[in-house]
This record gives C-alpha cells, structure tokens and sequence, in this order.
C-alpha cells in the first residue's frame, strides 16, 4: 500500500582515493533506510558526482556541479591520503562542497580514515600536508571522526545519521547531541550507544581436548560445563566488539579488576561484529572460574566495543548462576 514519506538528498563527498570508503557510504545509507527511515517514514537518496553530474558547458565543472550540491540537505565527507584537485575557488571540490554545505547551515559528517597510507600513495608530496593542513583547520570548526576500516566507517555513519536525521525531521529528543566543551572546544564525537544487552548463564558443551598426549581411543572434544555470556545487538546497526571481561568486586578498591581471555573455551576472540539481530556467546571453564573467583567476588559481566562504549549485566545477575550451581552441589 502506498504511504507518504520525507525524501532528503545526503551528498557524498570524497577524494579520489577511497573508492571503497565512498561505497560504504552507500551501503551504509541504503541500509539506514532498510532497518532506520523505515520506521520513521523518511528515505535518504545519496548524491554524488559520478552519479549526479550531467555533461554541461558553460562554467567552472564544479561551479556547474554546486546547482546539484545546494540542493541536497546533509552531506557526508571521508578523506584518507589526497584532498582532492583545486577547483579555482577552493583548494578542492570536496573543500568547496563542505563551505557550501556548512555555509548554508546544512549538517555534514566529516570522517578521516587512519589506515597506513602506501608509499606510492605519496608521490605527490605537497598532496598529504595540504590534507593535513585541512583537517587542523576543521578542528577549530567543529567535531571530526576517525576510524580505521571500512566497517567501522559503516558502523558510525548509521548511527550518526539517525542523529542527524532526527534533527532534521524534529525527532531530536529521541537521541541527545554531541555538546561541545566549554568556550566552543569540539570535544569528540561518539555514536549514540547502541542497544547491547548482556545475559549469563550455565551449559554444558563440547569443547576441543586440551593439548596433550592421549589414547587413540580418547575423543577429540569433550563435555565441559560452562559459564558463558551471550551478548545481544537489539540495535539496527552492527556493534564491533572489542573485549569482554568478568568484572571482580574488590571491597575497598575503586579501580574495577576484570577477569580476562584472550580466547574462550572454543578457541573463539571477543573481537566480534554482531550484526542487529544477532548474538554472540563467550564461554569460560565453569570449573577453573570457580577456583579462580569462587561466588563472592564476580560483579558483573562486561563487553566493550571499539568505540570504548561499556555495557554489562544488571546488578546480582553475574553471580546468580554460580551460586545457584554451589548451593545445588552443596545441598546434595
């Protein structure tokens, strides 16, 4: 059935040298209107010169391309090694595309990506600093981003964009803004925390055999009991996470100790991207964890994305399996 929806034009603006970037620009803009806009009835459409310019003559090329700049409502601008080619205006058509958008008072995300540049990459020597240059100017302006991969890049444009958009479209209670310090200083930018929730629990699983010298007759993997966290993404976007720890309550001591593994009972890292939806499980022996902290000492069950964003279960909820499991052994 046919429904009315708000239609806002998102320009993407960038350099020649992150081709990659610039699709996940896309992508990640498609899949705010699949899982975001939906349900608030709006739709991004980007824009962007390889798309959107038309072959004219008659003025500076990108004087000719402005017509089509001043007519979108955001823009969206990632950089990596190049600035871009000097329009005669400006020291690049990305440069005059970011002046023209903020000019007009329209928002634009601007994105740096810290991923090792090539050596080839800068043949032209003057090319880097005029980007460096750029950036330090931006500093004083506003609030920048920095990521590393294009996923990451993905990960905070979703959420960035729902920021935005909310403003835009008179939704912006939902989601609080990035305030910047005091006497006008950006501090740094941070996507809305995503809905991560934690939840904890006791299993018994097959796990491979520790190494060792064993029978021929001796199984490869074996039942094992487990402690195990399962952390869940009930957000739109994806969450990249970074570690998960058993956090220790130490009376008396303000600093949090945390129980860590590099790897779980599966050979799995907690570095892990949960898509929305979707969960992950980290299991620890439920044998040596009990040797380790016993019942008394385990707070809270901790994951940490790659943004730095905390989330952990409720208060009581850690220890609950572990006492449940003591009291029932102890009762028999």
């Amino acid at each position: 059935m046919p429904k009315s929806v708000q239609k806002y034009r998102c320009l993407i603006i960038s350099p020649s040298d992150v081709p990659e970037e610039r699709q996940t620009l896309m992508d990640s803009i498609n899949r705010w209107n699949a899982f975001v806009g939906q349900a608030f009835d709006q739709v991004i459409e980007p824009v962007a010169w390889g798309s959107h310019a038309v072959p004219s003559l008659g003025g500076r090329p990108q004087g000719l391309f402005n017509r089509t700049v001043d007519d979108c409502d955001l823009g969206i601008a990632v950089f990596w090694s190049r600035l871009g080619t000097p329009t005669g205006d400006h020291s690049s058509g990305s440069v005059e595309e970011i002046e023209r958008l903020k000019t007009a008072g329209k928002p634009v995300l601007v994105y740096f990506s810290e991923k090792p540049i090539p050596v080839f990459q800068l043949s032209d020597a003057s090319e880097y600093p005029r980007l460096a240059k750029f950036r330090e100017g931006l500093k004083t302006q506003g609030i920048l981003q920095v990521f590393s991969t294009p996923d990451q890049l993905g990960a905070f444009v979703i959420s960035h964009l729902t920021r935005v958009m909310q403003e835009l479209s008179g939704l912006g209670a939902v989601i609080p803004d990035a305030r910047g310090r005091e006497g006008g200083a950006p501090s740094i930018l941070t996507a809305p925390a995503p809905d991560v929730r934690l939840k904890v629990g006791l299993y018994n699983m097959m796990v491979p055999r520790p190494r060792g010298a064993y029978s021929e007759d001796t199984p490869m993997r074996q039942e094992q009991s487990a402690y195990i966290v399962t952390v869940e993404n009930h957000s739109p976007v994806p969450v990249f996470l970074s570690s998960i720890t058993l956090e220790l309550d130490k009376p008396g001591d303000p600093q949090p100790h945390g129980l860590f593994m590099a790897y779980d009972l599966l050979g799995q890292s907690p570095n892990q991207r949960i898509e929305p939806g979707n969960s992950f499980q980290f299991a620890w022996g439920l044998e040596s964890l009990l040797k380790a902290i016993g019942v008394d000492k385990l707070k809270a069950a901790v994951a940490v994305d790659k943004v730095g964003r905390r989330f952990e279960t409720a208060p009581g909820e850690a220890d609950a399996p572990l006492r449940k499991r003591v009291s029932g052994l102890t009762s028999r």
